[in-house]
């Protein structure tokens, strides 16, 4: 899962529940002047029911951060066990490779007879190791910047969540803050519901701003890709020496 959809289950799930969530019916109108302005409406709204409405989607804000936070602990036990798995399969068959090539360079010095010949099977066989280890080399340099960027990612992608949720909290105390307002003063019901909206739409549109600046998916196939790209100039390096280094073996072995 993405850190992008980590934070969007987060914003989804408390702005829902924050703008659904139905007003109290049970509880009592603390202040009496209020009673006159609100008896017309006290069975769909009261004041009193905002605090538990606050506390409830704020708790559910935690709810849903706690809930990401497990799940990206999840998928970076994953990521690591991948990354593991990967670098035995690379050292398995860099191992079986090693095997190969010293049996082939054991099969050109049976068939090198002149003096001639043996020294251009060792002259190859030197410049084929150091080119192998300057390839693995390559390789290895763009694995390790891979994962050293990915872990940066994942970071930035947490602290991502974890500002965003303290953003979520900061906003929404303040919509409840300025309802709280109104219930002092002189608003009628459909006023005060009037500014939780307002005030929802408004946080609403902020953290959806948040969360596209914050999309984990497309900065990691990025790192993926460039990754990628070293691995391949690596081997493409190896092989068109490689090739060279072959050309001058052959020559030397058709050198009577």
């Amino acid at each position: 899962m993405t850190s992008n959809l980590l934070t969007k289950r987060v914003v989804t799930g408390f702005l829902t529940i924050a703008i659904l969530l139905p007003f109290s019916t049970q509880a009592q109108i603390r202040m009496p002047e209020r009673e006159k302005r609100m008896s017309s409406s006290t069975a769909a709204f009261s004041c009193d029911a905002i605090d538990t409405m606050q506390t409830n989607v704020l708790a559910k804000v935690g709810e849903r951060a706690a809930s990401a936070g497990a799940n990206r602990t999840g998928r970076s036990t994953d990521f690591t066990a991948a990354k593991e798995q990967r670098l035995t399969t690379i050292a398995v068959k860099r191992a079986e490779y090693d095997t190969a090539r010293q049996s082939r360079y054991d099969t050109m010095r049976t068939k090198a007879i002149t003096e001639t010949q043996k020294a251009a099977v060792e002259t190859f066989i030197d410049a084929a190791e150091d080119l192998v280890d300057i390839r693995q080399a390559a390789i290895d340099a763009a694995i390790t910047t891979f994962e050293t960027d990915v872990s940066a990612l994942k970071t930035d992608a947490s602290n991502a969540v974890a500002d965003l949720k303290s953003s979520v909290e900061a906003d929404m105390n303040t919509v409840f803050a300025d309802a709280k307002e109104a219930c002092d003063g002189d608003s009628t019901p459909a006023e005060i519901r009037a500014i939780i909206k307002t005030g929802m739409d408004v946080m609403k549109t902020n953290q959806q701003t948040k969360r596209k600046e914050n999309t984990f998916r497309p900065k990691f196939e990025a790192l993926r890709q460039t990754r990628m790209a070293g691995e391949k100039a690596a081997i493409a390096a190896f092989e068109a020496e490689i090739k060279n280094a072959t050309a001058v073996l052959k020559a030397a072995f058709k050198t009577p």
